[in-house]
């Protein structure tokens, strides 16, 4: 026999109902809720393989036994999940991976190796594999993490692996096995100190000449008006490498230096549905697509764009000049393949969800989803290179300007 829903307790301060995951009732509704709105609204089910359906059934199953309400945040996320959409987020104040140890991991050589380091990293070096965490071995650290991350691609689906790998709540201790080259593997431990989203791997100044008529410039950093002191000299550039590696970031305004012509952005596309389960969906609004004009000074040097699986949603507008008009050589890895507008709804229990309501197509109409920005210039890191100090991308990215 289940249990008997408790009624939610009131609000002492507005006299309403207070809902909590904490609640199983709470938490039942919620699962509901946030896999019908989807169900219905959800822009891709045409192009990714999901078992929506399953997807409720396992989620109702867990949410009936979740302990807390934290448990209940890995039960929704791992749903939202199975969306194949690296928009599907949920956020809740209660989260426990807001901090992570003063490491950033990533993958090369099909390994999982230490890729920037803050202070206090336990003796942990760049380019250092990681072979266990917590004394489970990282294969198997990998398998638990993956139901729970978010993304249309493969490559995305490891970056969001890899972060999940590091947090934690604050102060939390994470014993890391690691080795260098040809050297014996040694345990570190490690606390949740630094702030979720403040540590990257090691990139140069958002701004400044690598070598002599040689700009680099990361449109991460800033914002429209801050890049625009940098325009004189980039309009006598010979060579400038862009970096859009991260999210979110600036460049829509940017763009319109780098054509004698007028550009028109990738197809967005904003469904219009009239009835339940997807049925009947009215043709898209298409209003939303950029066209941009040209604007001086008009930048004539050799572009390159460094991309890779941060580079997801708005960034990827900025990818898809490149890939469309030829402005330039597209350095690095596929980009995450999830972009358009962004949908979010709130749930019982102070739960927000998110996932992409628009559909967005290449310029020349087809698919993006689960596909990205494909570099021309593909580069694979190497775990030499890591342990270096060196950024392979921006090196190819520079070695391409250069030709």
């Amino acid at each position: 026999t289940l249990p008997r829903a408790r009624p939610a307790p009131a609000d002492p301060t507005t006299g309403r109902l207070k809902y909590s995951g904490n609640d199983r009732a709470c938490r039942l509704a919620g699962v509901m809720l946030a896999w019908n709105v989807p169900q219905h609204f959800y822009a891709y089910f045409d192009v990714v393989e999901t078992d929506w359906p399953a997807a409720l059934q396992s989620a109702l199953a867990a949410a009936a036994e979740d302990e807390d309400e934290v448990a209940y945040l890995f039960t929704l996320r791992k749903m939202m999940a199975a969306l194949v959409d690296g928009h599907a987020r949920v956020y809740h104040d209660c989260s426990p991976d807001k901090f992570q140890v003063p490491l950033v991991l990533g993958w090369a050589e099909g390994q999982l190796v230490v890729t920037a380091i803050g202070e206090e990293a336990g003796g942990l070096q760049l380019g250092d594999v990681i072979v266990s965490i917590d004394g489970v071995s990282v294969d198997e650290a990998v398998r638990k993490a993956e139901p729970f991350a978010a993304a249309a691609t493969p490559q995305r689906r490891r970056l969001i692996v890899a972060r999940a790998l590091v947090q934690g709540e604050e102060g939390r201790a994470i014993t890391y096995e690691a080795h260098a080259a040809d050297e014996e593997i040694r345990a570190v431990t490690l606390n949740c100190t630094v702030p979720v989203g403040t540590l990257f791997d090691a990139k140069p100044e958002p701004f400044c000449e690598l070598e002599p008529g040689i700009f680099y410039l990361h449109l991460k950093h800033g914002t429209e008006d801050d890049i625009a002191p940098y325009l004189p000299q980039l309009a006598a550039a010979k060579g400038i490498v862009i970096d859009i590696r991260n999210e979110p970031g600036v460049g829509r305004e940017f763009i319109r230096h780098l054509s004698a012509e007028p550009l028109e952005s990738a197809i967005f596309k904003v469904p219009v549905y009239y009835e339940p389960d997807q049925r009947n969906i009215a043709e898209h609004d298409e209003g939303g697509r950029w066209r941009l004009e040209p604007q001086e000074p008009l930048i004539t040097a050799k572009l390159v764009v460094i991309v890779d699986a941060s580079t997801q949603s708005y960034l990827e507008c900025i990818a898809e000049f490149f890939e469309a008009y030829k402005l330039g050589a597209i350095v690095g890895e596929a980009s995450s393949g999830s972009n358009g507008n962004v949908n979010p709804f709130e749930l019982p229990g102070g739960y927000t969800v998110h996932y992409t309501g628009m559909v967005v197509l290449k310029n020349d109409g087809s698919q993006h989803h689960g596909v990205g920005i494909q570099p021309t210039v593909p580069v694979d890191r190497t775990i030499a290179g890591i342990a270096a100090g060196r950024d392979e991308y921006l090196e190819a990215a520079l070695e391409a300007v250069r030709e």
